[in-house]
């Protein structure tokens, strides 16, 4: 007959240390990859603003890594990072290094995790950081350069 387990296999699963790595690792690839696409997202969004000509174009350009679902794009960077095969282990061994194993062992599983996650998403980031930029008020940028603002004061 069933039992109640109460909290018991929650208490079981802390105490896991397989499951607290998988959480580290996790929150790992939560900071690195939400501080490298806020960074790259908003550096990308402040060049689209400037661009007067042609933005639309650039930006449908730039869209097309949000456009690929996301399983397409796993199994292109895997190929990508692939050990025997993979363009980049390729381009390793030009320069005289050994191939790595990207998709199987730490920490090269983690950065391929990461990068291919940065790539995928930053797009989308710039997009909505440049929505934000682009309701700014152009008397209110125009204020600061009157009052002699730099560029990094302007962008704050």
């Amino acid at each position: 007959a069933p039992e109640w387990a109460g909290l018991y296999n929650l208490w079981g699963l802390i105490a896991d240390p397989q499951f607290v790595q998988a959480i580290a690792t996790t929150g790992i690839i939560l900071v690195v990859c939400l501080s490298i696409q806020l960074t790259l997202g908003f550096a990308l969004a402040w060049a689209l603003y400037h661009i007067r000509r042609g933005r639309a174009f650039v930006i449908s350009l730039i869209l097309i890594p949000t456009a690929i679902a996301p399983i397409i794009a796993g199994i292109v960077w895997w190929m990508l990072f692939n050990t025997r095969y993979g363009a980049i282990n390729s381009l390793l061994d030009k320069l005289g290094i050994d191939p790595l194993q990207w998709t199987i062992t730490m920490p090269y599983a983690l950065i391929a995790v990461i990068v291919a996650t940065v790539w995928q998403t930053v797009p989308f980031v710039a997009i909505i950081l440049l929505g934000g930029l682009t309701t700014i008020p152009p008397e209110v940028l125009d204020a600061s350069k009157v009052d002699g603002a730099s560029r990094w004061r302007e962008l704050r």
